[in-house]
């Protein structure tokens, strides 16, 4: 086959054109999703007392409002986030209910040896959702400190704060009590909760200066 030259020409220019990069993958903009916003910084309304399936339901609709919104279904989310919001509002306590909780609150007792403490609701004494609970750990002291999850309520990844065992109160039905303001818990320096507690007392010094000037 004969090439006109006008063809020949361009592809002659080619072959002697050096070898370009490859051209980079386009990179993809993800656009942070309104519905996930909205449910991380969902709080626990002050007083709001759940029954464990009630709270079992609320957070397997939030796990399903996240599953949508990774699929890019807003929609679906804002409808289960919308039916979270009716289920809160249907435990809004009243007054006398809420005088209640309080008073449980300011009836607790210290920690004991035994007490089972593994998730339970960590509340202020003014009846304010503080988080939860999740396990005892112990410096190189061998001083005990109380873990507790703190931030947005379906938040994931919250913040850890290590609380000393002697500030720490139950109640009759198990809840906590961890004797400050909710502003001052939320300013309470976090920890790693995967830190090796035992072998270092670097986090320790931290802690232990917070709680020795926190106030209720």
């Amino acid at each position: 086959m004969k090439l006109t030259a006008p063809v020949a020409a361009l592809l002659l220019a080619a072959l002697a054109a050096p070898l370009s990069a490859p051209r980079a993958a386009p990179v993809e903009v993800l656009v942070p999703s309104p519905c996930i916003a909205t449910l991380a910084a969902m709080e626990r309304p002050p007083g709001v007392l759940f029954a464990p399936d009630t709270l079992d339901t609320l957070e397997e609709m939030a796990e399903q409002a996240v599953a949508f919104a990774d699929i890019g279904n807003e929609d679906a989310c804002a409808t289960r986030l919308q039916q979270i919001v009716v289920i809160i509002d249907q435990h809004l306590p009243d007054e006398s209910m809420w005088e209640e909780h309080v008073g449980r609150l300011q009836a607790s007792r210290p920690l004991r040896p035994g007490d089972d403490v593994d998730g339970a609701e960590v509340w202020s004494p003014r009846g304010d959702w503080l988080g939860e609970a999740e396990r005892f750990v112990l410096a190189p002291d061998r001083t005990a400190y109380l873990l507790v999850s703190r931030g947005g309520w379906f938040s994931p990844g919250r913040g850890i704060v290590a609380v000393p065992v002697e500030r720490v109160r139950i109640t009759g039905d198990d809840a906590l009590v961890v004797p400050v303001t909710e502003e001052t818990f939320r300013s309470a320096p976090a920890v790693e909760d995967e830190e090796d507690f035992a072998a270092t007392d670097a986090w320790v010094a931290p802690v232990d200066r917070f709680w020795r000037d926190a106030r209720s």
